[in-house]
């Protein structure tokens, strides 16, 4: 049996695309962006990307250090927003206004500010 992916109603198997299962419906994801607080550099984003997409149920995440915004692609099913932000805290960022659970990187972290 040929594995079919739906797109607006049109079949892909006539294109000899095998699946090995359907994804979620649409309603089964929610996309979010979290205001994230604390984030100074590139590597805070890597610190955040990683906690974030370790999480099991998330499809996809985006960091903006300008915008200090964390977009994040996930199934509603799996995850809640809470867990999300719960890693966001715990990676040592502050979310929404929380204090973050874990320490925040101070000056011997990876945001030291280097005298030239």
């Amino acid at each position: 049996m040929k594995g079919r992916i739906f797109i607006l109603g049109l079949s892909l198997s006539f294109l000899g695309i095998i699946t090995t299962g359907c994804p979620p419906p649409l309603e089964e994801f929610s996309a979010v962006d979290i205001a994230v607080n604390g984030m100074t550099c590139d590597e805070c984003v890597d610190r955040i990307t990683e906690a974030v997409a370790n999480l099991d149920g998330v499809h996809a995440v985006s960091v903006d250090l300008k915008e200090k915004i964390a977009s994040v692609k996930f199934e509603v099913v799996k995850l809640k927003l809470a867990d999300i932000e719960h890693a966001i805290a715990e990676a040592g960022f502050d979310v929404a206004g929380n204090e973050p659970e874990a320490q925040s990187h101070d000056a011997a972290g990876c945001c030291a500010q280097k005298s030239l």
